[in-house]
């Protein structure tokens, strides 16, 4: 026979009321030292105590399982996307909640099983404009509660996603920083709202440090290769001498070209990615980034989804920004450098004569 709530009580020294909003994670548990808790867990698994969750739905009418819509593709879920849901999981369990994740593929049947399991709190992490709105319809149509990670914020319901913005103002001012002027920025197609927000932030770094725009230095394509290729084959004069792009691998695509064209990293030519991804720390001049935060994107959509405190604060369009962090490594330094070891190679070239 399995154990009961009255023989945790007994064993842990407290009382049932404490045992029982203790592992219902009850915000009245709170009030309990940590270390009682930690005692009412404890003795919870010593005696293999399980919570039948299908009978306190039946009960309290109060279903505890959280759904996640997520975008999938063959290759499974992206990787920020992947960190979020890590994000998500945590915090889930930390409050006992359960969670059933369902792709954006197909959501009639999706539907159809938020409402058949009586889930009351949803997360959706498309950006695709048209799933987006009927994931929100569907949200106020059943009064559902619902936070929504990345892309277009909406007035009806919180969004929580990186200040993709402020992110590019940072990257640019550095490169600024250094002495550069000719900054190339390789992105995305501006449909999506990341997209859209570095560039505007790197146009924003542009003004404010009084550099004009140059268009033959932009491209928001999905060509890695050749776009690049063409910028670093310009004439010095016009030729850029450092890179922000909108994704880690862009710059790593275009680290691999300067290497083949000969040109030095980071002396002649500067890379500032996005994203902090395990494979720029690997490349041929280890990739200065941005950092981005996307396990705690899914942990401050838990909070906000179930009522928690949060010392974030929303901004006029009901989007919770998480700030980025800088990640400087050694494919970024001052142009300087690169007449530097040009005048050294012209000097050494004078004294083989």
């Amino acid at each position: 026979m399995s154990a009961t709530i009255k023989d945790i009580a007994e064993a842990a020294g407290v009382n049932v009321g404490a045992v029982s909003r203790t592992l219902r994670n009850h915000p009245d548990s709170m009030r309990l030292r940590r270390e009682t808790r930690e005692r009412i867990f404890a003795v919870a698994r010593q005696l293999g105590y399980e919570r039948n969750l299908v009978a306190t739905a039946m009960r309290t009418g109060v279903v505890k399982t959280i759904a996640v819509i997520l975008p999938l593709s063959e290759n499974g879920a992206e990787i920020h996307f992947a960190r979020s849901l890590s994000g998500i999981l945590n915090r889930a369990t930390h409050y006992g909640y359960g969670v059933k994740i369902y792709p954006e593929t197909d959501l009639e049947n999706t539907f159809s099983e938020i409402l058949g399991g009586k889930m009351s709190c949803l997360v959706s992490m498309g950006v695709d404009p048209e799933i987006r709105s009927r994931v929100i319809a569907f949200s106020k149509r059943h009064s559902l509660k619902l936070v929504l990670c990345y892309g277009m914020p909406t007035p009806h319901f919180p969004t929580v996603d990186m200040d993709n913005f402020t992110s590019a103002v940072k990257a640019v001012d550095y490169l600024v920083s250094l002495g550069h002027r000719r900054i190339a920025f390789l992105g995305s197609r501006l449909e999506t709202q990341d997209a859209r927000m570095r560039y505007e932030g790197y146009l924003h770094a542009l003004k404010k440090a009084g550099i004009s725009p140059a268009p033959e230095l932009m491209d928001f394509s999905d060509d890695f290769e050749s776009v690049p290729e063409k910028m670093l084959l310009y004439p010095k004069k016009k030729r850029p001498t450092a890179f922000l792009t909108a994704a880690d691998i862009r710059a790593l695509f275009a680290e691999n070209i300067a290497v083949r064209l000969g040109r030095k990293i980071p002396q002649e030519i500067s890379f500032f990615g996005f994203g902090d991804f395990a494979l720029g720390r690997a490349a041929f001049a280890p990739l200065s980034t941005v950092r981005e935060f996307h396990y705690r994107i899914g942990e401050l959509a838990l909070d906000i989804l179930l009522g928690k405190p949060v010392e974030l604060k929303p901004d006029e369009d009901n989007s919770y920004l998480i700030q980025s962090k800088l990640v400087i490594r050694k494919s970024t330094a001052s142009p300087e450098d690169a007449q530097k070891t040009e005048n050294k190679d012209i000097h050494e070239r004078r004294k083989a004569k």
